[in-house]
């Protein structure tokens, strides 16, 4: 009787750690992607745009001139996401051209790299030339989040060491200064 009390005791242990693990595992991003980009344009073409995203859809639409001289154009490309990316030929400019990409959002509300929710991707004409889009959604890059009403708990570490690893200033190691010299003694 023990024992099979030992085995479900066991068996609701590992079934409550597998659901927290794979509840973590499929939590949810706290910016939503979705919205209208702004973008801007740089490489064997140069210029702004918009982008927006609804769902699995991304509508690119560029003003863009050629970086060498010549007119600006207006185009309207249509791409399907795939998670967070995107890939596809689509037609550019009287040509053929590679758009490949990403959209990136903070991990958690305490993520310091990325305030906002971002679009990163490149352009690669049919003759090998390159171009690179990168955008953000406005309203998102000011949004106030955990760092900005002082709950940071990622702050530094109060083990005297610096982010880059090194001795914070002013730092006691065992009676030796910031680099390692005895201090002077005071009499």
């Amino acid at each position: 009787m023990f024992r099979r009390l030992a085995i479900f005791t066991l068996l609701v242990a590992a079934m409550t750690l597998a659901s927290s693990v794979i509840a973590k595992g499929k939590r949810d991003k706290p910016r939503n992607r979705e919205g209208v980009y702004s973008l801007k344009v740089a490489g064997y073409v140069t210029g702004d745009g918009d982008a927006n995203v609804e769902g699995n859809s991304l509508t690119l639409t560029l003003t863009v001139a050629p970086s060498a001289g010549g007119s600006q154009q207006t185009e309207t490309v249509a791409l399907r996401l795939g998670g967070a990316s995107f890939s596809s030929n689509q037609p550019f400019l009287g040509q053929t051209a590679n758009f490949q990409g990403r959209l990136d959002a903070p991990d958690d509300e305490k993520e310091r790299e990325l305030r906002g929710v971002r679009l990163v991707g490149r352009i690669r004409s049919a003759d090998g030339q390159y171009a690179t889009i990168v955008g953000y959604i406005p309203s998102l890059a000011n949004t106030k989040d955990l760092i900005d009403m002082g709950q940071d708990t990622n702050a530094t570490p109060t083990n005297g060491k610096t982010d880059s690893g090194g001795e914070s200033q002013g730092h006691d190691d065992n009676g030796k200064g910031d680099r390692g010299k005895p201090k002077p003694k005071h009499h």
